[in-house]
């Protein structure tokens, strides 16, 4: 990742925060604290691993964050809304820890991709829903899908809606966080690739929108040439501009 890695030396500790869920917290490595980031992996809402975002992480972390890397509860076996209960848990374990991992529990992002990005956007609307505030200062998103009603016959969603679209549409609905944007939603900076075959660009720019109707800030990177997974694997630039964007907001 080149000249974006920051000056501070980092370390790790990994931590159960809700039964048998863990997470990494990876930190500069020193006494002071920081803001808090906490970062969920990517996977169709039921595989990958939580080390797909380590070396985000601990890029966050030599820039001076506190981030929680975590593990949820994967789908079909735990349905929706369990992944968005496990942010929850992860949250009010930070909270709770706040002194222990030395976090600036007023200054916390979100960071997340593909279903990850999901599921930490979806979690801040509807806590933000419920609070009328923003639950998180900022959050980082790339290659997210904000409205799951786009997808009729996804076998994926299946997995975590238990049916097609036009079976259970309601859930689909509701569980897509375009219709929970309101003022309290928080600053957004979003990545996708251009070619995305697997989550259309189009559900980032239409998300755009929507927030900046709202007045929030909402800004979107578009990654040219590249897929789904090529844009993950390889978007340095996206992910130091989202990097940078959060150090905006919360330092």
């Amino acid at each position: 990742m080149g000249t974006e890695w920051g000056p501070y030396a980092f370390e790790s500790k990994t931590v159960e925060y809700s039964g048998k869920l863990s997470a990494d917290i990876v930190r500069p490595k020193d006494d002071k604290t920081y803001p808090g980031v906490i970062m969920v992996h990517g996977g169709s809402w039921g595989g990958r691993h939580r080390e797909d975002m380590t070396r985000t992480a601990e890029l966050l972390a030599s820039n001076g964050f506190v981030v929680m890397n975590i593990s949820y509860r994967f789908a079909p076996e735990h349905r929706y809304p369990a992944q968005i209960e496990d942010v929850s848990a992860a949250v009010a374990w930070l909270k709770q820890h706040a002194a222990e991992v030395k976090v600036d529990t007023n200054k916390l992002a979100g960071w997340g991709y593909s279903a990850g990005g999901h599921i930490i956007t979806q979690w801040a609307m509807l806590e933000g829903e419920k609070t009328k505030t923003p639950a998180l200062t900022a959050i980082v998103s790339g290659g997210a899908p904000y409205d799951l009603s786009w997808y009729p016959f996804s076998p994926i969603i299946t997995h975590l809606l238990d049916g097609f679209r036009d079976q259970r549409l309601k859930e689909y609905k509701e569980a897509s966080p375009v219709n929970h944007v309101g003022p309290w939603a928080p600053a957004m900076f979003m990545y996708h690739g251009e070619t995305d075959r697997l989550v259309e660009a189009v559900q980032s720019s239409h998300m755009q929108n929507l927030l900046r109707d709202q007045g929030v800030d909402a800004q979107l990177h578009l990654v040219s040439f590249w897929g789904h997974i090529n844009t993950f694997l390889f978007a340095q630039d996206a992910v130091f501009e989202g990097m940078n964007f959060l150090k905006k907001k919360l330092q």
